[in-house]
């Protein structure tokens, strides 16, 4: 991932740090190039909430 697009991972990872988010998935692309590719990984197992 590019440099100029760490705060974008960052700000993802505070939400399941925090527990503010369970599951969620990210991809971005810059003219047709994909620039971040982001999900929770191990955090999609994690038990829901409810």
């Amino acid at each position: 991932m590019p440099a100029r697009f760490a705060p974008v991972r960052d700000a993802f990872h505070d939400l399941f740090a925090t527990g503010r988010e369970t599951g969620a998935a990210l991809s971005v692309r810059l003219d047709g190039v994909p620039v971040v590719e982001l999900g929770p990984h191990a955090r999609c197992l994690a038990p829901s909430r409810t």
